[in-house]
Parts: structure tokens; C-alpha cells; sequence
């Protein structure tokens, strides 16, 4: 076997053990390689998993304080039930369990809370999420509200979110009048069921200050009219863009 140059010899960090020294020294190259891809890749792993980390902490944060109730409901074991109607023949969802009660009331009991921040827990009471779900359980004497007949009716037809005026009554009994969306997330394109996330906006201090200045204004003493001037501006603009000058339209010559 023909020796190589000397020169060249001095260029490879050769350990000539039992005449494979070119093919060790080969071998320990590729294992260092792969220490340093090995560092390298672990060294960006934990990079990427501390800034994961961090936004998760952030949408952890964000969620626990909104000032809004939010809830990530699992209809998971609702959407077979749902399933097995269509199946069954039936096309209008709704009246179906309006004249059906008590099937309302076991897809409602079927319903999972899997997170509600603390406005919701506030609100809504239960001090925990066990205590949201036993609540969700014990409610079932009872016939379900419009917000579950929407979200039921909206997963049937399957649409991506739904927004609704509704209320929501907590475990004290107190009824709340709000804005309810509830969005239902798309994953791999398809639809989640186990991570609907709903958000309620609570209205009824607002509300009722409407009822008080109805009732303000129905009871007043004097004479109050509401005038709907949106047909006389609309008027006006259509003469002004006409060229009609103030003077002429109030019968004066220009």
C-alpha cells in the first residue's frame, strides 16, 4: 500500500493503532461533530423551550386577568350524541330538543369545564373548577339555557363562532345579562371540540342603568319627545349636494 507524502500525514491528527490510523482518526472527528451537534442542538432546545415557556406564562397571565369571564368548555362527549341525531334523521337541532327536554338536559350534563379564569369564578361561583363542574352536574333538573341550546346549535352546524345576548346565572341564584362569544378552534384544520373557548361580557349594571333612565324618562313630569331627524339631515345632504344654497332651500332668493 503506498504511503502518503509526509506533508500530508502532518495535517491528520492520526493515532495509528493496528495500522488504522487514518480511519480512527475519522471516527473521532464524526464523534466530535456530533458532541458539538449534539450541544449545539440541545443549547437552541432550551432556548426555544424557555421562550415557550414565557408566552405560554404570558396567555397564562392574560387569561387568569381579563377582566371579561372566559371558559374553555369540552364538548367532546356531546359531539357523538349530535352525531347520532343526524343519523338518526334529525335536521332542526333546536326544536328538536325543545320538544325533547329532558335529551337537553343529558347533553348539557355531558358538558366539561376545562379551565375558567378567576372573573368566571367570580362570577359564576363553584371556587374551583370541580366545584364549576358539580354545578354544571346539578343543574340538569332544570331545563338548559338559551346559551347552551346556541353553542349546541352552533357546533351541529358547525360554525367556527357564535355571538349571542344571554345570561348567565351563577350557583347564588343571580342572573347576569352579557354578550357571550364563544369560538370553537380549528387544529390540522379541523374543528377542536375539547377546547371551545367562551367569553362573556357582563352587561347588567348597564342594563339596568338603561332601565333606570326609561323609567326616568317615562315618569318625567315635563314633556320629553325623541325626535328621529336622521330622514331631514339625509334630506339636507341630498339638496347640498344638489347645489341648493341655504338661502334658496329656506325660500329666500339667493
Amino acid at each position: 500500500m503506498p504511503s502518503r507524502p509526509p506533508a500530508l500525514l502532518d495535517l491528520w491528527p492520526v493515532a495509528a493503532v493496528e495500522g488504522r490510523g487514518v480511519e480512527y482518526s475519522i471516527e473521532v472527528a464524526l464523534a466530535v461533530l456530533m458532541l458539538i451537534a449534539g450541544w449545539w442542538l440541545g443549547r437552541r432546545l432550551g432556548r426555544r423551550t424557555r421562550e415557550l415557556r414565557a408566552s405560554e406564562e404570558r396567555w397564562r397571565t392574560m387569561f387568569e386577568h381579563a377582566g371579561v369571564v372566559m371558559i374553555e368548555e369540552d364538548f367532546t362527549a356531546v359531539v357523538p350524541r349530535l352525531d347520532a341525531l343526524r343519523a338518526e334523521g334529525v335536521t332542526d337541532l333546536r326544536a328538536h330538543l325543545i320538544a325533547h327536554p329532558a335529551l337537553a338536559i343529558e347533553l348539557f350534563t355531558l358538558l366539561r369545564v376545562s379551565a375558567a379564569n378567576r372573573a368566571a369564578l367570580t362570577l359564576l361561583g363553584g371556587g374551583d373548577l370541580a366545584g364549576m363542574n358539580a354545578a354544571i352536574r346539578a343543574f340538569g333538573p332544570t331545563a338548559p339555557s338559551e346559551a347552551f341550546l346556541e353553542k349546541a346549535c352552533a357546533i351541529w352546524e358547525r360554525r367556527p363562532s357564535v355571538t349571542l345576548e344571554t345570561s348567565l346565572t351563577g350557583l347564588d341564584g343571580v342572573r347576569h345579562l352579557g354578550l357571550m362569544q364563544c369560538v370553537v378552534p380549528t387544529v390540522a384544520g379541523r374543528p377542536d371540540f375539547s377546547r371551545v373557548l367562551v367569553a362573556f361580557t357582563n352587561l347588567t349594571a348597564l342594563r339596568a342603568s338603561e332601565e333606570r333612565h326609561r323609567q326616568l324618562f317615562e315618569q318625567s313630569p315635563v314633556a320629553i319627545v325623541e325626535l328621529d331627524s336622521r330622514p331631514t339631515l339625509n334630506r339636507l345632504k341630498q339638496l347640498r349636494e344638489a347645489g341648493v344654497t341655504a338661502q334658496v332651500a329656506g325660500g329666500v332668493p339667493a
